[in-house]
C-alpha cells in the first residue's frame, strides 16, 4: 500500500495539479489538514518537481481570539 506522501504525489501528477518546475504557494488555515498537506508538499517539492515557495494564512476573524491563535502559529511555520 503506497504511503500518504507517494499518494499525494501520484494524484499530483496524475491530474497535472502543479506543472513541473512551477512555484507553489500553499494556503494554510492552521489546521490539521491544511497544516498537513503542507509538510507533504514541502516533502515533495524539489528540483525535479516544483518549488514550493512559502504559504499564505487570511484571518477571517471567523473564531475571535483562536483566529488569532490561527494566524501566530501560521507565522511560526
Amino acid at each position: 500500500m503506497p504511503s500518504i506522501l507517494e499518494r499525494v504525489g501520484q494524484t499530483i501528477r496524475r491530474h497535472n495539479l502543479i506543472p513541473q518546475g512551477g512555484r507553489v504557494i500553499a494556503a494554510v488555515s492552521g489546521g490539521s489538514d491544511s497544516v498537513a498537506l503542507l509538510h507533504l508538499l514541502e516533502q515533495l517539492s524539489g528540483p525535479d518537481t516544483f518549488e514550493l515557495v512559502g504559504l499564505v494564512h487570511l484571518n477571517h476573524q471567523l473564531r475571535e481570539r483562536l483566529s488569532d491563535e490561527d494566524e501566530q502559529f501560521c507565522r511560526r511555520l
